[in-house]
């Protein structure tokens, strides 16, 4: 959005917890994996945190699933020919690190969050910050909700002078 003719400068600030801005191997192999037995595989079932009626078939990983492969059309569009970003905009981006999920913990290169590689979570002059919890954990942990929170909050157009840190995450409640 930011990056099209349309853009309206209505984004000031940009936080990602977890986002694959360059898809997820994971729904490439379970694409893979559907496309060849005509199932979704329970690893990727159990993943993404999905059972009941739809768990077992094309619905679960559906048009999504094909636009976050790597390399996909959508992904191609949406990044544009660079990952540029618009100076106008402060973005952060959160990325997990830990995965103990046992169905997929090995499947990706690590470092991932059992869902999203770091590599794909990053993008060039974007602060990162990284946290030790999975993907799933990312929208509850504390020290997350505080720098997103002290994010939010902080003065002026930038950040308002928190820093980025990967090993300390900022906190804003101690």
């Amino acid at each position: 959005y930011i990056q099209q003719p349309g853009y309206q400068h209505d984004v000031r600030r940009l936080i990602m917890r977890g986002t694959p801005n360059h898809g997820t191997e994971l729904y490439h192999i379970a694409w893979k994996a559907l496309k060849e037995t005509n199932s979704v595989p329970g690893w990727f079932r159990q993943a993404v945190g999905v059972t009941g009626i739809i768990s077992s078939g094309p619905e679960l990983i559906g048009i999504a699933g094909g636009q976050m492969t790597p390399g996909s059309k959508f992904l191609k569009a949406l990044n544009g020919p660079s990952d540029t970003i618009s100076s106008e905009v402060s973005y952060r981006n959160i990325a997990g690190t830990e995965c103990t999920n046992f169905h997929t913990q090995y499947l990706l290169p690590k470092p991932h969050d059992c869902l999203v590689t770091r590599g794909s979570q990053s993008l060039a002059g974007v602060d990162q910050y990284t946290f030790p919890v999975d993907h799933h954990q990312l929208h509850d942990d504390p020290a997350v909700y505080n720098l997103v929170k002290g994010s939010l909050l902080a003065a002026g157009s930038d950040f308002g002078g928190v820093q980025n840190n990967e090993t300390e995450p900022f906190s804003i409640l101690s």
